[in-house]
């Protein structure tokens, strides 16, 4: 299976992020990131990927 590819796009102009990409953004570790991402609602499967809907954290946070 190939590797996915990194892009160098900013991660606020972005809908959707990699678990990773929500650790960096919330500044936390992977279990604080995803429970705050279920909670949010914010969880969107994509085949077997999971990424996560900024607009819906974002609004979960304000």
């Amino acid at each position: 299976m190939r590797k996915t590819s990194k892009t160098n796009c900013n991660l606020d102009a972005r809908l959707l992020l990699t678990t990773g990409e929500l650790q960096q953004l919330l500044g936390c570790g992977r279990c604080s990131a995803v429970k705050l991402g279920n909670q949010a609602g914010a969880r969107v499967e994509i085949g077997s990927r999971v990424f996560w809907s900024q607009a819906k954290l974002r609004e979960f946070l304000e």
